[in-house]
């Protein structure tokens, strides 16, 4: 399996979820995420392993809502699941819950001494997104609208966006480098303008582009969420083992994370008639 998340967030250190794999992001509202395997019993009700040691997961666990993305693998392609919800431990069910991310995910998932059976209840339905099977494109402008699957492919495979930030009453926007991190976008910065902007309003737009200019081809994506300064110790540990090329050294700089309300983008086709020619 490929290492696309550590299942650090549960109740032992194990294989990687990989990427066609079901894999839950819990996020609180101030930001601490953890990643984790889940089942989901045929009554609908989702199920995960944590470990209750880790003050993170008792963070999490003492939030009265959390958000909660599922990423379900089918026959039908992979699609996302969004909830705002709670986490609830249930005093039983431990090692029945093991077995069945065994079954599930086809590894030794063994409960640590720490761990606890935790059933997430939602309160709100937020989004269920699922890749169309056929593009939507429009016939007269050959614009294509991508859906969050593909903005996302596009993201990871970029290096370089955009954010913008008020700084005066007025939009500024800046370049920034950038990494994705289990669906958050990631970036590096020194004190400054973007930093102070992000604290006085913490509502992010990041964009980023590519496009042929002898094909009349490209793509854009954007990304509207929270923006906000990483100042869990934990969190900063795991961003710096990230893969992340600095374009510029700034001296002593800190980590910046977006999280994402609505992720949306485009593509520009060009017409068969036209690509024929």
């Amino acid at each position: 399996m490929s290492a696309e998340s550590n299942l650090s967030s549960g109740a032992v250190e194990t294989d990687p979820v990989g990427p066609g794999e079901s894999s839950a992001i819990i996020r609180s509202l101030d930001g601490r995420t953890l990643i984790a395997a889940f089942v989901r019993d045929p009554d609908g009700a989702v199920r995960l392993l944590l470990d209750g040691s880790r003050p993170r997961t008792q963070h999490l666990l003492d939030e009265d809502e959390v958000f909660v993305q599922l990423h379900v693998p089918s026959a039908d392609g992979p699609h996302d699941e969004r909830f705002i919800g709670r986490l609830v431990i249930e005093e039983s069910g431990l090692e029945a819950l093991a077995s069945a991310l065994r079954d599930a995910y086809g590894f030794a998932y063994e409960p640590g001494p720490g761990a606890v059976a935790v059933r997430f209840e939602p309160t709100e339905l937020r989004t269920v997104h699922q890749p169309r099977s056929t593009p939507l494109v429009d016939a007269r402008t050959g614009m294509e609208m991508l859906d969050e699957r593909q903005c996302w492919s596009y993201l990871e495979q970029s290096a370089l966006g955009r954010i913008v930030i008020g700084t005066d009453g007025l939009p500024d926007i800046l370049p920034v480098a950038f990494v994705v991190d289990r669906g958050r976008i990631a970036f590096r910065s020194a004190a400054g303008r973007k930093m102070a902007a992000l604290v006085r309003e913490p509502v992010a737009v990041f964009e980023v582009d590519d496009y042929d200019v002898d094909l009349r081809t490209g793509w854009s994506v954007l990304v509207r969420g929270r923006g906000r300064l990483v100042t869990d110790p934990e969190e900063i540990d795991q961003l710096e083992g990230l893969t992340f090329q600095r374009w510029a050294d700034h001296g002593v700089d800190q980590w910046v994370v977006i999280e994402p309300w609505k992720v949306t983008g485009r593509r520009l086709v060009r017409p068969a008639a036209e690509a024929g020619s």
